[in-house]
């Protein structure tokens, strides 16, 4: 994947597709987790009472116009699960307003293994939810790559706060924290159907921050020195792993997205790869 200190991205290296892991089913424990983080100005203690999503209403959906996206996927919308019968649900079912939907899948980057810790949802041009990549996916590190363990989400979206339109399909996408306004597209739309003559809607609250303009910063850039002569820059933290560039001693710009174990992911203008500690330092 090559990143450029530029306003216009540049997709990853083409992959036309890949492998499908198994799909998982969620445990218990995985799926009525939560964050803390209740943001609807309502009094704590009806909190007990009301429905807990990850879906925004309404009136806190903001627009996708505006925003980047990029071709090459970023993991995969697995399944959707009807929560009211545990089964996976079909496309152009119809849906009763107050349904509740639980939304499953995986992201990262299967060249180099990089993590996305965001999920945002989208229908009718707006973004409708958001999710936190927060549980192991084994299956996933094992056919794509190994730094991909962590890359499994699940969101409860509600019904009655999805948008009606022509065309309403639930698009997922990965996004860097540190990335303004670019979206990487998870495989995968599923077209749902909220009935017009639905039941009233039940009390929620949503547990999730909605997408505002200031939600992103932009990355933080370092001064790197290069130790060695030449030094190779891997698919993965481990000298097994292929060499996907080369990098020559000198001081350059770059972005240390990722450590894990003596290993470093750094983004130049022109090269991404995993580059081994010892062989580099950042300048102050």
């Amino acid at each position: 994947m090559y990143w450029f200190f530029s306003d216009d991205p540049v997709a990853p290296i083409s992959r036309s597709s890949f492998p499908e892991p198994p799909t998982p089913r969620l445990t218990a424990a995985a799926v009525d987790s939560k964050p803390t983080d209740v943001l609807d100005d309502k009094p704590v203690d009806n909190v007990a009472q009301a429905l807990i999503v990850d879906s925004f209403q309404i009136s806190a959906q903001t627009s996708v116009e505006g925003w980047k996206t990029l071709t090459d996927p970023a993991g995969r919308l697995d399944q959707i699960i009807l929560k009211s019968s545990g089964l996976a649900l079909q496309e152009n079912v119809p849906l009763e307003s107050d349904e509740l939907i639980d939304v499953q899948g995986w992201a990262g980057d299967p060249n180099l293994g990089i993590q996305y810790r965001e999920i945002l949802f989208s229908m009718c041009g707006k973004f409708v939810g958001r999710a936190q990549v927060s549980y192991d996916r084994p299956d996933v590190a094992k056919v794509f790559h190994p730094n991909l363990m962590r890359s499994g989400w699940h969101a409860e979206l509600y019904v009655g706060d999805l948008p009606r339109c022509e065309d309403p399909k639930l698009s997922a996408w990965a996004v860097l924290r540190n990335v303004p306004e670019t979206l990487f597209p998870l495989v995968n739309q599923v077209r749902l159907v909220a009935k017009e003559n639905s039941r009233p809607g039940l009390e929620r609250f949503s547990a999730q921050i909605p997408i505002g303009e200031d939600f992103f910063r932009p990355f933080t850039k370092s001064h790197v020195e290069i130790k060695v002569i030449r030094a190779n820059l891997r698919r993965c933290g481990n000298t097994e792993c292929n060499v996907v560039e080369k990098i020559d001693r000198g001081n350059y710009e770059a972005i240390v997205l990722e450590k894990a174990a003596g290993w470093s992911l750094l983004l130049f203008s022109d090269r991404s790869g995993w580059l081994f500690d010892e062989l580099f330092r950042i300048v102050e």
